[in-house]
């Protein structure tokens, strides 16, 4: 992604964020208030060079007929959990150095790390490579 488009669709979802919040306070019919905290989910993303190197290892074994296409698959599978898991770590690391953002669990399945923060703070954190967006809480819960 070009850094112009990551910045634009950054800003974006970012409005979309602070709105989702603020609609979250208003149906509250309480003030908001900038050291409220709100609970989200960190969408995680995997690097695509490791990805799309683990895709053709994968193929090239396939077509050496070193492994068939179930073994294939499997491996694909657990090859992009580690890399998920991976990015996931980074994440955590990241959001250690501020006490803005707390991690409250991760579903390394789902890519999401669902996070406790303020609301400047969550949007911060899209300023991390791994993190591609900002879900709602109920995504995270849905896959539970």
């Amino acid at each position: 992604m070009t850094g112009f488009l990551r910045r634009r669709v950054m800003q974006l979802v970012g409005t979309g964020v602070a709105l989702a919040l603020t609609g979250r306070t208003a149906a509250d019919d309480e003030p908001g208030d900038a050291d409220d905290e709100y609970t989200v989910a960190l969408s995680v993303g995997v690097d695509r060079d490791e990805f799309t190197e683990l895709q053709t290892d994968i193929v090239e074994r396939v077509e050496e007929e070193e492994i068939d296409e179930d073994e294939a698959q499997e491996e694909l599978e657990e090859g992009q959990l580690e890399l998920v898991e991976a990015a996931i770590e980074e994440v955590e690391i990241h959001l250690e150095e501020t006490d803005d953002i707390t991690v409250v669990d991760t579903a390394p399945e789902l890519s999401l790390v669902l996070v406790d923060g303020e609301p400047a703070a969550l949007i911060e954190a899209l300023e991390i490579e791994e993190v591609v967006a900002l879900v709602p809480e109920e995504q995270f819960d849905g896959g539970s």
